[in-house]
C-alpha cells in the first residue's frame, strides 16, 4: 500500500518530526514543504492495516506532530 502523509506540526518541530518520521519501517523519504503542510511522507506498506499502524501508532505520536492527512495511491 503506497501513499503520502501530509503532517502539520507545532511551530519549530517541522525539521525534528521530518527526521524522526525518515527513519521508520515503511517511510520511503520524508520531506520539508512549504504550504499549508510541513512535512510530506511517502509510505509503502505491505497492506492498507500496515499502513494505518504505521500513521496512527508511530508517526502521529512523534512528538511535535498536530495533524495528519493520509493520501493512498490509486492504481487503475
Amino acid at each position: 500500500m503506497r501513499g503520502y502523509v501530509l503532517i502539520q506540526t507545532y511551530p519549530g518541530k517541522a525539521a525534528e518530526v521530518c527526521r524522526k518520521a525518515s527513519n521508520l519501517t515503511g517511510v520511503k523519504m520524508a520531506d520539508l514543504i512549504t504550504g499549508p503542510f510541513d512535512v510530506i511522507v511517502h509510505v509503502d506498506t505491505t497492506d492498507f492495516s500496515a499502513c494505518g499502524h504505521l500513521v496512527m501508532d508511530q508517526i502521529q505520536k512523534i512528538d511535535g506532530v498536530w495533524r495528519t492527512l493520509t493520501c493512498l495511491t490509486v492504481e487503475l
